[in-house]
């Protein structure tokens, strides 16, 4: 279907209002995007841009990455209200003092069941959540995050999730390493 109604849109040059909850709809058939979340634009864009770089927790989640929300500082810190600490890397038009939030992927968190050591400058203890079969991986979502945002995932290997012994309820850290985290203003 998706195939189809392409070659109709492309025909033409036809123009088309397309309403889907549906990534892959948006992936092969749209040039722009709007998300609607509680009624209200929470983003709009390029398709490129607004899943490369969502700005909004709805936006995130459509997109499959990783936000937290916070304010920015310098260097490419991002500081939650909570008190956390988030470094990365920051776009051209981040401010400090001003809101912003730190994207990264599920598959750039690894998990641990003691603090890790070593070089990852974001390291955060969450509770698990639930765990979701994605083929060869196991996603691991942590509880809501203290603003009510949804939790934090890690895409981990079914060997890792087996040797960890991951379970709802448990306690583990997630680390990211700096460089896998941008920051971006707040639309």
């Amino acid at each position: 279907m998706r195939k189809l109604l392409r070659d109709k849109l492309t025909d033409g040059g036809r123009s088309a209002v397309l309403v889907t909850h549906e990534i892959l709809d948006v992936l092969t058939l749209a040039d722009r995007v709007l998300i609607l979340d509680s009624g209200r634009v929470a983003e709009s864009g390029s398709v490129a841009s607004v899943l490369a770089t969502p700005r909004s927790r709805f936006g995130a989640q459509f997109a499959g990455v990783n936000l937290v929300s916070g304010t920015a500082g310098p260097d490419g810190v991002l500081t939650t209200e909570w008190g956390a600490t988030w470094h990365g890397s920051p776009a051209p038009d981040v401010v400090a003092g001003r809101p912003a939030v730190a994207l990264f992927a599920p598959a750039a968190v690894a998990v641990y069941r003691d603090k890790p050591h070593g070089s990852p400058r974001n390291t955060v203890e969450v509770v698990v959540a639930e765990l979701d079969s994605r083929g060869s991986t196991l996603r691991v979502r942590a509880e809501e995050q203290p603003d009510g945002a949804p939790g934090l995932a890690a895409d981990i290997t079914a060997e890792s999730a087996a040797e960890l012994r991951v379970a709802p309820g448990e306690r583990v850290y997630f680390t990211v390493k700096a460089q896998e985290v941008t920051v971006h203003p707040v639309a």
